[in-house]
């Protein structure tokens, strides 16, 4: 009889260990399907994106329930409870926030803005609440022996953003992808002053100027929260040796995604607005510009935006490759003709007057020269 107890429980053991395991790994492949994800994160369009006149971000009336969030998830073992099971209604809420108050600017042409718009403080105290939250979140990731729940972590998030992406950049990268496999790139090592015919082949094969003026999705802005929040996991995770592999296998997930460099985009983007609105050309937008600028690139905010959006430029970057993420820059804001494909000019023959000299040698000095040194041409004054 002792026997049969043993027998039966070590049986109840085994299920109850195939039993956790599996829930494990069913919480590492999901979290949530792609199918699930689509119903929470599914904004491409603009009509699923919140709206800064809504009473609820009008008048702050997410605060309460974001602080009581927080308390919750400072409790130890909450957090990675919470990731595990209502990760779906989390990432929805952050796609919610993705891309909320774009930003316009007017013509050089037109006149100065009449009324400024005090929307973008609505948008800017939301994502200061809900990115608040992350370093709550994800405490724990740096110390947790579970890898499989934070790699499942940073590739639902990834395939939140993905599906984010219009489809016409997903035909493009298709198309540009088996053009690739065909056409020659023009050599591996492109240098920073490279071969001009052989740096023109290399970027019309890959990197056409076509191509890049489609990857413009919208209005900049300054709120990404979906691509904040994987930069600050990935952070998280590369601060323990233990994750190495993790922020590879992602970097690696994000190296075969269709359309990276729409990814890079947005929070490229952002860091362009920022330094155009530094150097005055949003001066007619009013001074909603520079407030905004200083909530966005000044401390004490600054490391829940200007730092994340560089942290998430620098880990796509690392999907992309530093060769073709230069290309990218230079290409995706049109300084390919004047730093790689611009031939090297030619000295005109009328160049050498301005240093003094003709075309045939040194130049002949004037008779009337000498008076301004104090001397005629025939003598001493």
């Amino acid at each position: 009889d002792l026997d049969d107890d043993e027998k039966s429980e070590k049986s109840d053991d085994r299920r109850e260990h195939k039993s956790s395991s599996a829930a494990s790994s069913r919480s590492f492949r999901g979290l949530l399907s792609r199918r699930e994800l689509a119903a929470y994160c599914h904004t491409a369009t603009r009509r699923r994106v919140a709206s800064t006149t809504h009473p609820v971000l009008k008048y702050r009336r997410y605060s309460p329930i974001v602080s009581d969030l927080k308390c919750v998830v400072n409790i130890e073992g909450t957090s990675e409870a919470f990731v595990s099971s209502c990760l779906g209604p989390w990432l929805g809420s952050l796609a919610r926030c993705q891309g909320i108050d774009p930003q316009t600017r007017r013509p050089t042409a037109a006149a100065h803005v009449e009324h400024e718009s005090r929307e973008w403080m609505a948008a800017f105290n939301a994502n200061i609440s809900i990115t608040g939250a992350f370093d709550f979140l994800a405490a724990w990731i740096r110390f947790t022996d579970d890898h499989a729940l934070v790699a499942g972590l940073c590739a639902t998030v990834v395939d939140a953003l993905v599906l984010r992406l219009p489809r016409r950049l997903l035909k493009d990268h298709k198309d540009h992808k088996d053009k690739d496999n065909t056409e020659e790139r023009g050599g591996g090592d492109v240098s920073l002053c490279p071969n001009p015919q052989k740096t023109a082949a290399w970027s019309s094969s890959r990197f056409a100027a076509p191509r890049w003026r489609r990857l413009f999705v919208g209005e900049p802005t300054f709120h990404l929260p979906l691509h904040r929040f994987l930069a600050h996991v990935l952070g998280e995770a590369a601060k323990s040796r233990k994750l190495t592999g993790v922020v590879e296998a992602t970097v690696q997930k994000l190296r075969g995604l269709p359309g990276l460099a729409g990814l890079v985009d947005e929070p490229l983007l952002a860091l362009r607005l920022a330094s155009q609105i530094r150097v005055g050309l949003w001066r007619r937008n009013g001074h909603a510009t520079q407030d905004q600028l200083m909530n966005y690139a000044e401390p004490p905010f600054c490391r829940m935006f200007r730092d994340l959006d560089l942290a998430a430029v620098q880990f796509l970057g690392l999907a992309m490759g530093a060769q073709d993420l230069v290309f990218h820059f230079v290409e995706r804001f049109h300084h390919s003709s004047k730093l790689l494909l611009g031939a090297a000019r030619q000295p005109h023959p009328d160049d050498d007057r301005h240093h003094g000299k003709k075309s045939g040698g040194r130049r002949q000095p004037h008779p009337d020269d000498d008076r301004h040194h104090g001397k005629k041409s025939g003598g001493r004054r």
